[in-house]
């Protein structure tokens, strides 16, 4: 669906970059740099599951994230565990499933400001759908000078620079939603947004390294200004 751009072998990638420790760990300051290695020309066509013995074989050299999805898994298999309520939300971080009303009236959901984190940039009006952001606000590190991230583009194997800070994507389920948005923040803001236009399940939300906002035409009804 992605044509490739959503790729969980982009660990190797991670590792070179810094991000080889839990997050807390990470320099937040200057500090030397550990000699980058080459990296091998590696995939996720490269993965082989063989569904009847149930197994997975990686090629050497071959190493997978699953951070950019199994968050909105955990989310998805909870909300079907919870099928039997009328109205229920589960939240992991922002990512979230929300099916039925709040107390009658739709759900509302903040998306955060990615250049001012403790307040909400829109809030969304919602009801029985899924919702996930992925952003560069807030995961990053300081190497050689210079702030990275941890949302890799796979063509280039370094930290995406597409000039999209934060992508919200609402759609049935949350896996699908936080897949669509990462695939979108790594297109940019021109082809990110006409991909979030093809994928008719679905509407996004862009917020730009200029701080302005992009949505896909289906978006406009569910957005309102955030309380100041």
């Amino acid at each position: 669906a992605t044509n490739g751009l959503f790729d969980p072998t982009v660990l190797p990638a991670l590792v070179a970059a810094g991000y080889d420790r839990s997050f807390e760990l990470l320099p937040h300051s200057n500090e030397a740099a550990a000699e980058a290695k080459a990296l091998p020309a590696i995939n996720w066509r490269d993965i082989e599951i063989d569904n009847a013995s149930g197994t997975i074989r990686l090629s050497p050299g071959c190493g997978v994230d699953l951070g950019g999805i199994a968050k909105g898994w955990t989310v998805d298999k909870a909300a079907e565990r919870l099928g039997s309520f009328a109205d229920f939300a589960v939240d992991a971080g922002g990512d979230l499933c929300v099916r039925g009303t709040q107390s009658g009236k739709p759900w509302t959901v903040g998306v955060q400001n990615p250049f001012a984190l403790d307040r909400d940039l829109v809030v969304l009006t919602v009801r029985n759908v899924a919702v996930a952001t992925s952003t560069i606000a807030r995961r990053h590190w300081i190497r050689d000078g210079q702030q990275l991230h941890h949302i890799i583009d796979p063509r280039t194997g370094a930290p995406a620079a597409t000039g999209v800070v934060a992508v919200t994507v609402i759609s049935h389920s949350v896996t699908r939603s936080e897949v669509l948005a990462k695939t979108a923040l790594l297109l940019g803001r021109v082809t990110g947004r006409a991909f979030l236009e093809d994928a008719s399940d679905a509407e996004g939300l862009m917020v730009l390294d200029d701080e302005s906002v992009v949505t896909s035409t289906d978006a406009f009804g569910r957005i309102a200004k955030a309380p100041r």
